[in-house]
């Protein structure tokens, strides 16, 4: 039985170092980092094989799987036009529209906690977002 104050403390730090030894450190095993995934939109027609141009470059036949803007999101739509022999050209825009939006800037106050004081605007720019597929739906000519 250990009744000294310094044997108790060479005694902890020696179970401490054990520990680490045995189980080691608390952040874990670091292993080869994996890249996110590369975000795309599926295009596909109704019915498939149909030629696809985006904002004006044609870019295969359909189905076909484009690389997406970073997080979904752009400053304009995408311009999508299918041809398909023998059906209607077909032309639209994939994009939903978020129109601008000004956010209140605000400061604590020095009297309320509670009411903040209001001291400007900033102005969020518009933007679009897109989904992750679109399908087309091709009509023939008449």
């Amino acid at each position: 039985m250990l009744s000294r104050p310094f044997d108790r403390i060479i005694s902890s730090v020696g179970m401490i170092s054990f520990c680490f030894t045995i189980f080691g450190c608390a952040t874990g095993p670091t292993g080869p980092t994996v890249a996110p995934p590369t975000p795309t939109i599926t295009i596909n027609t109704v019915p498939s094989g149909a030629d696809i141009s985006i904002q004006g470059n044609y870019i295969g036949k359909s189905p076909l799987v484009i690389t997406a803007p970073p997080n979904y999101t752009g400053n304009e739509p995408i311009k999508i036009e299918a041809r398909l022999e023998g059906y209607e050209t077909k032309e639209v825009s994939l994009g939903d529209y978020h129109p601008p939006t000004d956010e209140v800037l605000t400061r604590p106050s020095n009297i309320f906690l509670a009411d903040p004081i209001p001291v400007g605007t900033k102005t969020i720019p518009a933007y679009y977002t897109f989904r992750n597929s679109i399908d087309i739906k091709l009509y023939p000519k008449k």
